[in-house]
C-alpha cells in the first residue's frame, strides 16, 4: 500500500481519494467488483441507505463522498472520494 500526502495552507478544503487496484483475470470476477464498489458508496451498517449519508455530508457543511468503478485493460480500479472543510 502507497500513501501519499500533499498539504497546502492556501486550500479550504481536504481531498482524500482511497483506490483499490487488482488485475482482473476473469470476467466474472469484474462483475463481482462493480456491485461490490456500487454498494459500498450506497450504505453501511451505521447509515444503511444513501439518504442517511447525504444527511451526514449536510451536517459536515457539505462534504461530498463519491465512488467510482473502472477497468483499464487488465486492471480495475474502486476509487472513493472524500472531500470536506478543512479547518
Amino acid at each position: 500500500m502507497e500513501v501519499y500526502k500533499y498539504s497546502d495552507e492556501k486550500f479550504k478544503s481536504i481531498y482524500i481519494s482511497y483506490n483499490i487496484t487488482c488485475e482482473v483475470k476473469d470476467t466474472e470476477i469484474y462483475s463481482n467488483y462493480a456491485v461490490l464498489g456500487s454498494l459500498l458508496a450506497k450504505g453501511s451498517k451505521k447509515y444503511p441507505s444513501q439518504r442517511e449519508i447525504e444527511k451526514l455530508n449536510a451536517n459536515l457543511y457539505g462534504s461530498s463522498f463519491h465512488a467510482n468503478v473502472e477497468k483499464n485493460g487488465d486492471l480495475y480500479n474502486i476509487e472513493f472520494d472524500f472531500e470536506f472543510i478543512n479547518k
